[in-house]
């Protein structure tokens, strides 16, 4: 679809165009959906944005920093006002949604109007991953197993208790369920696809990978994820499974190093590295 002077690290799409972190020095940048002129939303500065998140009303993204990293957004569409703001989060935990910003650090997740500046926590554990909704907040507490669902301040409750300790890398949700992606340490390269009800209830097992999975996106009929295989070099396998389960399906394979899986109503995107200092966004119609 495009390609960039620079590593993609970040990928996230809505219907009218591609938003991922690239370039060198690295940026916040965006494309037509259909092709087209590449913008740059952040200036050439050594900001190093990280990871990016979208909702209808905001973008947000954090900063790559050795401690915990500073939050922004910016309104869609885009202007040239950036909003700082308040806290200090952990890099790879953020969603939008509803007009809210969610991120975590230490003390919790918290929910942040990017519209007015106030910040609440809504969730007393450090979780994460994040998944936003309109009913508010998904993260999984990785210590205690649990599955955690809040719509705001005081409000949090427990959906479902994981068998043993995972390392849950992503977190999807539709009307119905919260889809979850995760491996177990002991099982380097085995990665797990499970729902969980959003009213609670025991995860169900959808499938289990060999490979590494690394993101997950869900629509109205299937749960799509990226992952990849070590052996006998680095490569990046798409594939999708009715998400009321089923067989998967092999979408794309055998390709270069990828993440940051994003989707619209038509199309799925990802990020590609080619080379340290090439990268791609790459299209898939559905």
């Amino acid at each position: 679809m495009v390609a960039d002077q620079g590593q993609v690290w970040s990928v996230a799409a809505d219907g009218e165009h591609v938003y991922w972190v690239g370039g060198t020095p690295r940026r916040v940048r965006r494309v037509p959906a259909a092709g087209g002129v590449v913008e740059d939303l952040t200036p050439a500065e050594n900001e190093q944005p990280w990871k990016l998140a979208l909702d209808a009303g905001w973008l947000a993204w954090t900063i790559e920093t050795t401690e915990s990293s500073p939050l922004w957004a910016m309104p869609i569409p885009p202007n040239a006002t950036r909003v700082h703001l308040p806290g200090a989060f952990y890099k790879d935990t953020l969603a939008v949604s509803g007009g809210f910003v969610y991120a975590a650090n230490n003390d919790g997740v918290w929910r942040v109007s990017p519209a007015t500046g106030v910040s609440e926590r809504v969730l007393d554990v450090g979780a994460s991953p994040l998944a936003a909704d309109a009913s508010g907040v998904y993260a999984v507490d990785g210590l205690r197993r649990q599955v955690l669902h809040s719509a705001g301040p005081g409000q949090g409750q427990v959906l479902a208790t994981l068998p043993r300790e995972p390392s849950v890398l992503r977190l999807a949700v539709d009307a119905d369920f919260v889809y979850l992606l995760y491996r177990y340490a002991t099982r380097e390269c085995q990665t797990t696809l499970a729902r969980v009800p959003k009213t609670g209830g025991e995860p169900v097992t959808l499938l289990t990978d060999a490979r590494c999975g690394m993101d997950l996106v869900v629509d109205g009929t299937y749960l799509y994820w990226l992952a990849f295989a070590e052996q006998p070099q680095m490569r990046s396998f798409l594939s999708r499974i009715p998400k009321a389960g089923g067989d998967a399906e092999l979408l794309a394979g055998n390709l270069p190093p990828g993440g940051g899986l994003a989707q619209t109503a038509t199309h799925l995107y990802w990020g590609e590295a080619i080379s340290p200092s090439t990268g791609r966004v790459l299209r898939l119609s559905k």
